[in-house]
């Protein structure tokens, strides 16, 4: 007997998902296969550096953890899950978040090699970060603290009574919300790996080309999706320059 997770229909409404939103948002799509290259390209000249300083291998720890959190988000993002992919991209939210923080205080970054912890509110105080978007990616999605978090997923719009609602399908809005988050955390990642890096990635004129051009894209898109940027809380978000 076919279990729910295998079954034809479920299969078909992913395949749909997957369908719909690559023909709804094809450019958010082929920018996260530019991210996902970049990220890619980046790590690898990074880790065959011999002479790592304490913070350039805290950042790409945290860099190839997020790589992975991408992948996985993305996965769950093109299956219609876009609830759960967004519960993925917090976590990536926030290891962005400690990247940056390591880019300006590399005394840290060895502190917490050795096991000390850092509080996220502790880093989003000192980056001036407030914490519109991860209240929002907590309450809405990672969390049951506020039930409207799951209004979409299991109560009946006429009755309120609770329904199975196993399958995904396909939403326009929530799929938009999604993949600009991932672009822009993975745009985070990329700014929080070249910062801590620079000049040591930057050997290759052709390289380093190809790598701007693929950001200078990504901000594009950003500021061209301000209104969304608004509303998930992005809207003051540039990746930070190494001083």
């Amino acid at each position: 007997m076919d279990t729910l997770r295998s079954s034809e229909t479920r299969l078909r409404l992913i395949k749909e998902c997957k369908e719909f939103g690559y023909q709804k948002y094809p450019l958010e799509f082929a920018i996260v296969k530019q991210l996902d290259i970049a990220l890619y390209e980046v790590m690898k000249r990074a880790s065959v550096l011999a002479s790592q300083t304490k913070a350039q291998r805290a950042n790409l720890s945290l860099g190839i953890r997020n790589y992975r959190l991408f992948h996985c988000a993305l996965d769950l993002l093109e299956n219609g899950y876009y609830e759960a992919s967004l519960t993925l991209l917090r976590a990536m939210y926030e290891n962005g978040l400690q990247m940056q923080y390591f880019c300006f205080h590399e005394d840290e970054a060895a502190a917490w090699l050795q096991g000390k912890k850092i509080e996220q509110k502790v880093i989003r105080k000192k980056l001036n970060i407030d914490s519109k978007i991860y209240k929002m990616l907590s309450n809405d999605y990672a969390h049951s603290l506020l039930v409207q978090s799951l209004d979409p997923l299991v109560f009946d719009v006429k009755d309120g009574n609770v329904r199975l609602n196993h399958y995904p399908l396909f939403s326009l809005e929530d799929c938009q919300i999604a993949a600009c988050a991932l672009i822009v955390f993975a745009r985070l990642t990329l700014a929080g790996l070249q910062a801590i890096f620079k000049p040591e990635l930057f050997i290759s004129k052709h390289w380093v080309q190809k790598i701007a051009e693929i950001q200078h894209m990504v901000d594009d898109y950003i500021q061209e999706q301000r209104h969304l940027a608004v509303k998930l809380g992005l809207a003051a978000w540039v990746p930070q320059k190494r001083s």
